[in-house]
């Protein structure tokens, strides 16, 4: 383990914001790992493991502790049968590059997550989803080194606790995991069935092409849509999506649709319904918003918080504070950041 200090934070987001971390390395193995937290453990400072940085944001006091950047690598067939095969992917992957590596071989599963920012040891935390499929769907296990009991654990789909964009690794556990490798399960015919989500209809309609569910077709979709709808973190600072969507009550959505008859939401358990926060954000006047302190949103897709010229973070929380209290104001709906501030 290779230990820095004193390193700006500003680039281990794709915000690009944020103070100085105290203390800086990056993990290249289970080794590292070890190192790592016993280090900070004999030290007594604070270890925050990270990826890609795409779901993250600094405080502009920086970091006391140790940031450790995960870069673990390598993607494995573990299993394969007529029906389906396994892969175990090391958590410092790209993400896109394992959904790739996956419909390159025509496994459906995932195919939907395509370009979605970031690694594959924080695609669990999140339990990122998108066009209908989530990472749950085709989740088999993990392995993390437990910082509590400084041991190799493996953790079942049961013991993750996966939710709406959430996990037992949010929370009070956060610091407890050090994800190193995930193992999915991928089907050999595809898992989507029409209809699709809008956008991909739209897609096949545009390009005056038949309704193709293979993994292939549907990424290409996929992939149009999300380079036309969102920015590159690595040309627009940008956390992607900065807003969970709210689930609310029937009751809640009916008060809404008194002023908007036309808000679009999905139906989840329990009767609820999940809101698509871009619409009321269009309608507030938040798509293609520029903020005189740099911050604002993208010309395409208002639901994207994007940094086009601020150098703080207190400015990207006084932007995202503004849209929370117009929200809140006129729906009553309380928004949920979907990246973590670490300070």
């Amino acid at each position: 383990m290779h230990l820095q200090e004193n390193q700006t934070l500003k680039n281990l987001s794709t915000m690009r914001l944020g103070g100085i971390t105290r203390y800086y390395t990056e993990l290249h193995s289970h080794e590292d790992v070890v190192a790592a937290n016993a280090w900070a453990k004999e030290n007594n400072v604070e270890l925050r493991v990270i990826g890609g940085g795409s779901n993250i944001f600094f405080d502009d006091s920086g970091f006391s502790g140790l940031i450790a950047v995960c870069k673990l690598k390598g993607i494995e067939i573990v299993d394969d049968t007529d029906r389906s095969t396994t892969i175990t992917a090391a958590a410092g992957e790209n993400w896109d590059d394992l959904v790739g590596f996956c419909v390159a071989r025509n496994l459906s599963g995932i195919e939907t997550l395509s370009l979605i920012p970031g690694s594959v040891g924080a695609a669990p935390v999140q339990n990122i989803g998108a066009y209908g499929q989530q990472l749950a769907d085709s989740f088999v296990e993990l392995e993390a080194y437990d910082v509590t009991n400084s041991q190799m654990v493996k953790l079942a789909k049961d013991d993750c606790n996966f939710g709406y964009r959430s996990s037992q690794f949010k929370g009070i556990n956060v610091q407890r995991y050090i994800i190193t490798s995930v193992t999915l399960i991928l089907s050999k015919t595809p898992t989507l069935k029409p209809p699709f989500y809008k956008d991909i209809e739209q897609f096949f309609t545009g390009k005056h092409m038949p309704v193709d569910t293979s993994p292939k077709h549907i990424r290409e979709a996929v992939l149009y849509i999300r380079r036309n709808k969102l920015p590159d973190p690595a040309v627009v600072a940008n956390n992607g999506s900065f807003f969970k969507l709210p689930i609310v009550t029937a009751e809640h959505l009916a008060e809404i649709r008194k002023k908007w008859p036309d808000l679009p939401a999905d139906t989840v358990d329990d009767g609820k319904l999940k809101v698509r926060t871009g619409w009321i954000l269009e309608k507030l006047g938040y798509k293609g918003y520029r903020h005189p302190n740099g911050m604002g949103t993208f010309d395409n897709q208002a639901m994207v918080v994007v940094n086009y010229s601020a150098e703080s973070s207190k400015d990207l929380l006084d932007f995202v504070d503004q849209i929370k209290s117009d929200v809140h104001k006129e729906t009553g709906i309380t928004l949920e950041n979907e990246p973590e501030l670490i300070k």
